[in-house]
């Protein structure tokens, strides 16, 4: 039967010979959820701007590769997917932007195993999406996608539901096979360098353990509560899950498409047994130091992945802004939100809508900069070794209005016409991201912050933005509201956007060299701080009735991405 349904609706079952072209191999992915709903499974691309694009996983064949071998390896190294054909769909033809012909074969697919990390885990994220909401994310690609869908969808409707469920819901092993189902070994599983080794069975535990070098405190980090860690020659770092914010990075591409822009890359969750096996880094400076002590409090086994901001960076120069006028969360108790309350009152975040949480920045003065930060004593650090400056949260907080002008300028690079460019750089960052908060109804991102990157050396030597980026962070009390006041769903977040006004004003003040005088005319007053509390609070007891999340996949939308997980499958966890 499946081969006269595969006649029926597969357009090019021979590969085509009338003309010269680039050959192309790739999986349609499919995997029934436990809710019967069928699912499939797509990757993003790893392309600077496109992140947000998805597509099939698929490559160029390679030699002494057959089509089947190439869609195979290609959904391995894409998708972290190793996977068996089950149907042949055919040859489909596009023509490349160089007005080659490409000639892509695509195969009906299912899972065998689901190794945690793969050869390009840390740049792409995997998804395994409704048809609905695959036909919407395949729009904008080359017209053999949505053609290709369209006769998977076919064949699955004419063979039935019985076929479906045996061919696609079956439970992929949690390691890497010993032999892969194709005739070339994939040196891109064998050859982590990271987290897994190649040595996958049946029987695999759901933790990696990790070998010494496997994993380093990440030395970059500069605000937050617990210790990052960097797998080694990645572009990624783990951060100790929160299940709100793991939520709310696996809700983002669907539910807040306008994030993707001005958040790191996310790309799932793991689990690793790192504490007992953690490269500890001895005679190293106090920063790292600090870090290390966090971790011996700490004993986390399952952090989320995420692109390291400061990675390729010579000398990354980073300040972490912790937003709003006050940290909250509905899962606070009494007696913590007074305690936040009163951890808040004396920084600048209730006159500001912001307070400096920690930054780094190279010391192109030493003497100088101690000089103007004595008076805050312990907290700051500089490391002669590498010639930065670190300074932490509780710095931060010992701060007044009047001393922030000169923190940025410290911050920036000393040379004006870098300097310049840098504003003029994270202002145009700004100015977009506040304009996207304005249209944001109901989203509040309480104790999320931002963070502002560029690499010192080069923007020294050349006095040319390099390497500077801004993104949004830390989602875990990040909600969505519905009441506590009148219209709370269609309002944006204040607080934050007030936020990220007064920044503005303070970078603009130093790009045209305004007084302190002139910055209090400009700055945004922040809005009565009980609009928010009374947020919070109305949040806070719904949630004590029933067992809703902050932020929640919702079941009456079969269109959303699932987690990089499967249902059923406990080990997909990446």
């Amino acid at each position: 039967q499946l081969d006269e349904v595969l006649r029926a609706h597969v357009p090019l079952r021979e590969r085509p010979s009338h003309e010269s072209f680039k050959a192309r191999a790739g999986c349609v992915m499919l995997y029934v959820s436990g809710t019967g709903g069928l699912k499939v499974l797509l990757v993003s691309s790893r392309r600077p701007g496109k992140e947000g694009s998805y597509s099939f996983p698929s490559g160029t064949e390679e030699p002494g590769e057959d089509s089947n071998d190439t869609a195979l390896r290609e959904t391995c190294e894409e998708a972290g997917i190793v996977a068996q054909t089950v149907a042949d769909l055919g040859w489909y033809r596009s023509v490349a932007k160089t007005g080659l012909p490409v000639w892509s074969r695509f195969f009906l697919g299912r899972a065998v195993a689901q190794p945690q990390v793969w050869k390009e885990f840390g740049q792409r994220h995997r998804a395994w999406v409704s048809l609905l909401d695959a036909r919407k994310r395949l729009s904008d690609q080359r017209p053999p996608s949505l053609a290709v869908l369209e006769v998977a969808e076919r064949i699955c409707s004419e063979m039935g539901t019985a076929w479906v469920e045996s061919s696609f819901l079956r439970r992929p092993r949690k390691g890497i096979p010993a032999k892969l189902p194709w005739k070339r070994q994939l040196s891109g599983l064998t050859d982590l360098p990271t987290i897994l080794s190649a040595e996958g069975s049946d029987t695999c535990d759901d933790s990696v353990d990790l070998q010494n070098s496997n994993l380093t405190f990440y030395y970059n980090q500069v605000g937050g509560h617990a210790c990052l860690m960097k797998p080694t020659d990645s572009e990624t770092v783990l951060k100790p899950i929160n299940d709100g914010e793991a939520e709310f990075y696996d809700a983002m591409p669907e539910r807040f498409p306008a994030l993707l822009r001005f958040t790191p890359k996310y790309f799932g969750r793991i689990k690793v047994n790192a504490k007992a096996n953690i490269h500890r880094v001895q005679g190293v400076s106090e920063k790292t130091r600090i870090w290390q002590s966090r971790w011996t409090s700490d004993d986390f086994q399952e952090f989320i992945v995420l692109e390291d901001l400061a990675h390729g960076l010579s000398t990354p120069c980073i300040m972490d802004i912790k937003m709003g006028c006050r940290q909250r969360s509905p899962q606070y108790s009494e007696a913590k939100k007074l305690h936040k309350a009163r951890k808040h009152e004396d920084t600048t975040a209730p006159a500001l809508g912001f307070r400096i949480c920690g930054l780094q920045h190279m010391s192109e003065d030493l003497a100088r900069d101690e000089a103007n930060s004595s008076r805050r004593g312990s907290y700051d650090l500089t490391d002669e070794a590498d010639g930065m400056v670190f300074k932490d949260k509780f710095w931060g907080k010992k701060l007044r209005q009047t001393d922030m002008a000169g923190v940025f300028a410290q911050w920036l690079p000393s040379s004006r016409p870098a300097r310049d460019s840098l504003i003029r750089f994270f202002l145009a960052r700004l100015r977009d991201l506040k304009q996207m908060l304005e249209a944001l109804q109901g989203v509040r991102f309480w104790s999320g912050s931002i963070l502002l990157v560029y690499d010192g050396q080069p923007v020294m030597e050349s006095d040319h933005v390099a390497g500077a980026t801004l993104r949004m962070l830390d989602f875990a009390h990040t909600a969505i509201v519905d009441g506590g006041r009148e219209g709370a769903a269609q309002l944006p977040h204040a607080e934050y956007i007030v936020g990220v006004s007064n920044v503005m004003v303070f970078l603009e003040a130093l790009l045209n060299d305004k007084s302190w005088d002139t910055i209090a005319k400009n700055l945004v007053d922040t809005p009565p701080i009980e609009l928010e509390d009374l947020e919070v609070n109305h949040l806070a007891a719904s949630m004590s009735k029933t067992r809703s999340p902050q932020i929640s996949k919702s079941k009456s939308h079969d269109s959303g991405p699932e987690d990089d997980g499967l249902d059923s499958l406990p080990d997909c966890e990446v």
